[in-house]
C-alpha cells in the first residue's frame, strides 16, 4: 500500500479494521464521533484527526464504517464532508452495509468530483474484523477494485467483485436478509424442540446434513451455552431489514419472509430495553416454549 489511508468510524468493525490497516500500513489517520474510540490506536501510533475535512485533506484513501445511510450521507455531504475537501484522484472505500441506490449516488458524485467510490461491505463479524479474516463484497469499477484491493486485503481474506457500484451493498442486504431470518426461524424450532422434550444433543446430530439443517442452528446452541450475545445490535438488524425491504421495493418485489422477519424483529424490540442484541430473538421464542435451548 502506497496511498496514505484514513478512517473514518471506529466501531465494533472499524476499530479492530483500522488496527489492521495499522499494522500493515504503520502509517494511518483516524476520525470518530467519540474521541476516546482511537485510544488505542493512538497508543499505537496511528494519527487523530478532529473532523472528516481534516482526515479527507491528509489521506488519497478513505475507509468508512458507519451505521448506516443517514451517517454516510452526513460524512459525504455535510458541510465539512468527504465531497468538500477530498483531492482529484482519491478513492473512498465504504465498509458500511449501507443502502445500494445511495452507493450508486455516491459512486456518481465521486466520478463527477474526480475520484473513485467502491462499496465493499463486509461480513464475518468482529472476530473476523480482528483476525482480518472478513469476506467483503465490493461494487465498482474494476480498476478502483483493483486499487482498493491491497487495501481490503489487509482487513479481509477475501475479496469478491460483485459488480458496479451498490452490488457490493445488495449482496450484504442478501446475507443479511438470510442471516437475520435464519436466526429467528433456527430460535424458533430450536426452541418448539425443547417443549417438545427433544435436547440439542438429540436436535443437532439429526438436522445434521438434512434438508433443515442451517449454520444457525449449531451457532444458537454454542452462543446459548457461553455468552448468549452476539455483538450485533437488535436496532441494527431492524435497519439492515428496512433497507431490504427499500430494495425490494425498488424492483416492485414482494419479500413475504421478510415481511414476516420484519414483524419478529419488532415485536422483540417492543420488549427490549435499549442496546438490546440480536440474541432478544432468541430469549423471546426461550420465553414462549417456556425453556431454555440449553
Amino acid at each position: 500500500m502506497t496511498d496514505r489511508i484514513g478512517v473514518i468510524g471506529l466501531g465494533n468493525m472499524g476499530r479492530p479494521m483500522a488496527a489492521n490497516l495499522l499494522r500493515h500500513r504503520g502509517d494511518l489517520i483516524v476520525h470518530d464521533l467519540r474521541p476516546t474510540a482511537a485510544d488505542d490506536l493512538r497508543e499505537e501510533g496511528a494519527n487523530w484527526a478532529d473532523d472528516v475535512r481534516t482526515l479527507a485533506a491528509q489521506v488519497e484513501v478513505v475507509v468508512t464504517s458507519l451505521p448506516g445511510p443517514q451517517q454516510i450521507e452526513q460524512v459525504a455531504f455535510g458541510e465539512s464532508g468527504l465531497f468538500s475537501t477530498l483531492p482529484s484522484g482519491s478513492l473512498w472505500i465504504d465498509t458500511s452495509t449501507n443502502d445500494p441506490a445511495l452507493a450508486r449516488r455516491l459512486a456518481s458524485e465521486a466520478l463527477d468530483r474526480g475520484c473513485a467510490f467502491v462499496d465493499a461491505p463486509v461480513t464475518g463479524g468482529v472476530i473476523g474484523a480482528r483476525n482480518a479474516t472478513l469476506k467483503i463484497m465490493a461494487g465498482g469499477e474494476e480498476k478502483d477494485i483493483e486499487r482498493a484491493r491491497p487495501v481490503l486485503s489487509a482487513i479481509a481474506s477475501s475479496v469478491i467483485h460483485t459488480g458496479p457500484a451498490g452490488t457490493g451493498c445488495a449482496m450484504k442486504l442478501i446475507v443479511n436478509f438470510l442471516g437475520i431470518a435464519h436466526t429467528a426461524l433456527a430460535a424458533e424450532a430450536l426452541s418448539l424442540g425443547r417443549a417438545g422434550g427433544l435436547t440439542p444433543d438429540v436436535m443437532l446430530p439429526v438436522l445434521e446434513g438434512c434438508w433443515g439443517d442451517n449454520a444457525m442452528l449449531g451457532d444458537i446452541v454454542k452462543t446459548a451455552s457461553g455468552e448468549r450475545h452476539w455483538g450485533f445490535a437488535l436496532d441494527l438488524a431492524r435497519k439492515d431489514m428496512a433497507l431490504v425491504a427499500t430494495l425490494a421495493d425498488s424492483h416492485n418485489f414482494s419479500t413475504r419472509y421478510g415481511v414476516v422477519t420484519r414483524a419478529v424483529l419488532e415485536s422483540s424490540s417492543g420488549s427490549a430495553p435499549a442496546g438490546s442484541d440480536l440474541w432478544r430473538v432468541v430469549e423471546d421464542c426461550e420465553r414462549d416454549a417456556e425453556a431454555s435451548i440449553v
